[in-house]
């Protein structure tokens, strides 16, 4: 249902576009980021400016981009605020029995 319901919501925000939600969504995959060391122990990824036709998906779905995604587990150093990302295993990963 929550995809649906995503669907519709791209579907009638790039209304004004000449394509389809799928190839919307082929579009923002070509977006990549850059990985930025800030210290020995923290990194990120940074977003750089996408080009206009993607600018432009996230412009009329009313989606802030933010500069930066945390990599691991940081601690920032004005808020002291800890932000944890998941990380799925691969399959290679995961012991098999």
């Amino acid at each position: 249902m929550l995809s649906y319901m995503l669907i519709q919501k791209l579907r009638n925000s790039w209304e004004e576009l000449d394509m389809t939600v799928e190839e919307g969504i082929e579009l923002l995959e070509t977006l990549c980021t850059v990985k930025v060391k800030l210290d020995d122990n923290i990194s990120a990824h940074r977003i750089p400016m996408p080009r206009q036709d993607i600018n432009q998906l996230f412009t009329l779905a009313n989606i802030p981009l933010p500069e930066l995604l945390p990599t691991k587990k940081i601690t920032l150093a004005k808020t002291k605020t800890k932000i944890t990302t998941r990380v799925s295993k691969k399959k290679s990963d995961k012991k098999t029995t």
